[in-house]
């Protein structure tokens, strides 16, 4: 029984533990809109989005904020940060879990053992 949900533990950690990770970039014309979660203003501040994704029209960058709706001209943007899965992360991660889950199985399985 164990073993089985080792096993399951190993097969779901990949999808569980999926790491995301930030990528800056200016914003042009081949922007992916939906993966925008913040700005960065030519001013140097920051502004993270509650809801990932935005929209233009009329040069202003519409999005959802922590307060509400949030309008900002498009020319007041010096780069957009955009939500990226990362697959160097998730691996590590990944590979983490696996190793802490198996080393518990061996301790229980020794323990198991010894005890008989």
């Amino acid at each position: 029984m164990r073993v089985k949900r080792l096993l399951v533990l190993i097969l779901l950690a990949p999808v569980i533990a999926g790491c995301y990770a930030s990528k800056r970039a200016p914003l042009n014309e081949r922007t992916d809109l939906a993966r925008v979660d913040g700005v960065t203003m030519r001013s140097g501040r920051k502004i993270e989005f509650a809801v990932n994704g935005a929209t233009i029209a009329n040069d202003t960058l519409r999005a959802v904020g922590k307060s509400g709706t949030i309008t900002i001209p498009t020319d007041s943007i010096a780069a957009i940060s955009q939500r990226k899965f990362s697959t160097a992360k998730t691996v590590g991660l990944t590979a983490g879990i696996s190793a802490v889950v198996f080393a518990a199985f061996v301790v229980l399985s020794l323990n198991t053992i010894a005890i008989d």
